[in-house]
């Protein structure tokens, strides 16, 4: 059945002195807002089971509107599109407004979606973040908890590490008293995740930043596949970002449960010069010998690591470097 009112949806996007990346979905799916969690099980588990069905609308003609320049691209069969324009002269420090809206003549009709896109001053640092387990305690190795945790509990009242949005605070603040400080969130969940993690966000004050996510998912089945995720999809994007800002110096935070330490490792194999300093969270009883061995190569390489429990210590070593 043809969809006459799709959504349209922009992600933040990101800027440099040249150029701008914008992102986002067109959705089947007439969406007034996303779907709310709420503290009842069967109510988030419909919000679950409707998240992880949003059909994309591939094929229709999208445009950019930022400042006099009007662009336009394809969606592809997911409903994804992506603008990455050369801009002469280049949008302004901090975030801009971007507008973006299906083409006249494809036979949809959405209101025209609104946008922002952050230029990041060259600070001394930026930041590139893991989530799950990084920020946010998700259980991401075990599925069946993972899942609970989504179903159980609104996002308002999951939880983040101790100490880690204050961390995540000051080496915000730190680092953009000359300007917007870039906070790049990396995760190997899926699109139909964004919604849950922005309010999560949002209700702990986590720094304003981008997000960088995995392809959507639209079966519900999928959303059995969700632990682990794909972890060559965290350093393309991590290498995308480093490579979009080759000026800018980067300080990466991740954890051990997952592949962190060697996606941050193969990193700065490949990027010696931009990355300052990695961070590991240390999530079980005992120090992860492969997390040891890959943090080991990466001092080799010259670049200082703290592989921590508390963020107390991160907080700590964060200053001492001169970080914050």
């Amino acid at each position: 059945m043809r969809t006459e009112n799709p959504t349209i949806v922009v992600y933040p996007g990101y800027a440099n002195h040249t150029g701008v990346v914008v992102f986002g979905h067109v959705f089947r799916q007439n969406l007034r807002h996303w779907y709310p969690y709420s503290d009842n099980f069967f109510a988030n588990l419909r919000v679950l089971w409707k998240l992880f069905r949003v059909k994309g609308l591939g094929g229709v003609q999208v445009q950019l509107c930022i400042g006099a320049v009007v662009a336009e691209t394809t969606t592809d069969a997911r409903g994804y599109y992506r603008f990455d324009l050369q801009l002469e002269p280049s949008v302004g420090y901090g975030w801009t407004a971007v507008d973006v809206r299906l083409a006249p003549g494809g036979g949809y009709q959405a209101p025209v979606a609104q946008g922002r896109v952050l230029r990041p001053a060259l600070n001394s640092y930026d930041i590139i973040s893991d989530i799950d387990d990084t920020l946010l305690i998700s259980h991401s190795l075990n599925l069946w908890k993972k899942l609970r945790l989504l179903i159980m509990h609104q996002p308002s009242k999951r939880k983040p590490f101790d100490g880690v949005v204050a961390h995540y605070q000051q080496l915000y603040d730190a680092n953009s008293e000359k300007g917007s400080c870039l906070f790049s969130f990396v995760s190997s969940s899926e699109w139909n995740l964004y919604p849950f993690i922005r309010a999560f966000s949002r209700t702990y004050r986590v720094p304003r930043g981008i997000y960088l996510m995995n392809s959507l998912k639209t079966r519900f089945r999928d959303l059995f596949r969700t632990a682990g995720g794909s972890h060559g999809h965290k350093l393309e994007k991590i290498e995308e970002i480093l490579r979009y800002y080759p000026d800018h110096r980067f300080i990466l935070l991740g954890d051990d449960t997952q592949q962190d330490p060697v996606l941050y490792m193969q990193a700065v194999r490949r990027f010696p010069l931009q990355i300052a300093c990695v961070y590991i969270r240390h999530t079980r009883r005992r120090p992860q010998k492969e997390a040891e061995a890959m943090l080991g190569e990466i001092k080799r390489l010259g670049v200082p690591y703290c592989y921590f429990a508390h963020s107390a210590e991160a907080i700590r070593h964060s200053k001492k470097m001169g970080f914050m």
